[in-house]
């Protein structure tokens, strides 16, 4: 057996671990984490639509997306979910108090 046959192997997956160790690394684009929020609103809220939800940059370090959904075919509150850096949800999502004031 020649000897590159031995290290072809090798090569292969450290390519391969390449290959996966830049694609874990991408950055989260911001569609992609309000669209996986929204739907996540969609299923547990029984909400009409994915479009019932906006999302807001913050100015907060530990936040990076404030996401607001408002099913407009009923009275409820809305529901705010804070986004982390990482794309989780910092906290539990929150059901907005209306009289609260907003800033």
């Amino acid at each position: 057996m020649r000897r590159w046959m031995w290290f072809a192997p090798v090569g292969l997956l450290t390519v391969f671990a390449g290959y996966v160790g830049y694609r874990l690394g991408q950055p989260l684009s911001e569609g992609d984490v309000i669209v996986h929020w929204a739907q996540h609103y969609v299923e547990t809220t029984k909400g009409s639509a994915v479009t019932d939800c906006a999302a807001r940059p913050d100015a907060r370090g530990h936040v990076w997306l404030v996401l607001t959904c408002v099913d407009p075919s009923s009275d409820s509150a809305p529901v705010i979910y804070e986004i982390g850096p990482h794309g989780g949800l910092v906290g539990d999502a929150a059901v907005a108090d209306l009289t609260d004031a907003q800033t």
